[in-house]
């Protein structure tokens, strides 16, 4: 099964797994600056993304709480969400 979201194409496969599938635009301009965009389907518009920032600003928090206790919490989250779901009750 397949499904759009707003910015990624959802792939749902048998059992509970699914993949989510961003779509990105990579940007060089003539000084050799790169830049990622992501399309935003309800605005019709390109955003501005930093994955890799993303990634850094994370293994940060993750690195001060400790213990990887922030990834550990986040996927307690995404299970009470997905699975159990009783996160919003």
């Amino acid at each position: 099964m397949c499904s759009r979201g707003t910015r990624c194409v959802t792939l749902d496969y048998a059992g509970e797994f699914h993949l989510d599938i961003v779509p990105c635009i990579r940007r060089e301009n003539a000084w050799g600056d790169v830049s990622f965009h992501v399309c935003n389907k309800n605005e019709n518009v390109e955003e501005k993304t930093d994955p890799e920032g993303y990634t850094t600003w994370l293994k940060d928090k993750n690195r001060i709480a400790g213990n990887n206790n922030l990834v550990k919490v986040i996927r307690l989250l995404k299970f009470l969400r997905n699975i159990k779901q009783t996160f919003c009750e």
